[in-house]
């Protein structure tokens, strides 16, 4: 049995007019897109387990270092969508949501996304042949499906959970509550950030943004609802003005409280 984490992490870039309408359209709509395996961002996608089918052009298309045809036609009829269970990774911000000019969406794990499992992260290839498929030991289908859970571990830092699911190309719809929150990088303009907030706000999510703590080496948040910046504070004074700012939610405390309790 695999537990999960009760929250997962999707960043997301805000590059054009198109990744904002792409995000306005996942919470308001509350569906998102599931991309095959094609429309990833690591060429070596499903590598980590190579799968050898004795069927004609086969070994001629290893040789050249490309999957057998027999092989694509499997994993093509899956969609992988992917989330980390870090939210406040440099590495992660800077990589995947644009230099914190994106965002990252908070998704709960209860319910349409509870069948996420962790990426394993190894140099290893495994291997799994015609042998292994005729005599049982292995499904082709099963085979397909777990060579999207394993990455090489220059990927380790993503921290990466994946929801694979065998479906036609398309949108995921999950169910209002599910979006737990939205984390707004604090280099995304304010006009993009405020319809992201009004968006938000009629959808009753709670929204904080990015505040690096360089004494502390530590990627913090602070409520978007509020004007202040908390320039020239201290932290204790930030949580107390949190605390005490009547305008905020309890959802929005609630999740200022969590956000900045993690390591």
């Amino acid at each position: 049995m695999i537990i999960h984490p009760f929250e997962l992490y999707k960043y997301k870039p805000i590059l054009s007019l198109t990744d904002l309408e792409r995000i306005l359209q996942i919470i308001n709509n509350h569906e998102i897109y599931m991309p095959s395996y094609h429309q990833l961002n690591d060429p070596l996608e499903s590598a980590g387990v190579y799968i050898s089918l004795e069927v004609s052009g086969a070994g001629y298309q290893a040789d050249m270092g490309e999957i057998g045809s027999a092989v694509e036609g499997y994993l093509s009829q899956y969609r992988i969508l992917s989330f980390s269970s870090v939210p406040n990774s440099p590495l992660m911000w800077a990589h995947y949501a644009n230099d914190y000019g994106g965002c990252c969406l908070i998704f709960r794990t209860q319910d349409t996304f509870n069948e996420v499992l962790p990426v394993v992260y190894t140099d290893i290839q495994m291997n799994i042949g015609e042998d292994e498929l005729v005599q049982g030991k292995c499904d082709l289908d099963d085979a397909a499906h777990d060579s999207f859970l394993f990455k090489k571990k220059d990927w380790a830092y993503e921290n990466e959970w994946r929801l694979i699911q065998k479906k036609e190309a398309g949108f995921l719809t999950y169910k209002q509550d599910e979006l737990a929150g939205v984390l707004i990088g604090h280099k995304l303009s304010e006009e993009i950030s405020n319809q992201i907030i009004t968006l938000c706000e009629n959808q009753g999510v709670p929204c904080l943004k990015t505040k690096p703590a360089p004494s502390f080496s530590k990627i913090k948040f602070i409520p978007c609802s509020t004007s202040d910046d908390f320039a020239g504070y201290v932290w204790d004074e930030i949580d107390k003005a949190v605390s005490e700012d009547k305008t905020l939610s309890e959802e929005t405390k609630c999740l200022y409280i969590k956000m900045n309790s993690l390591g």
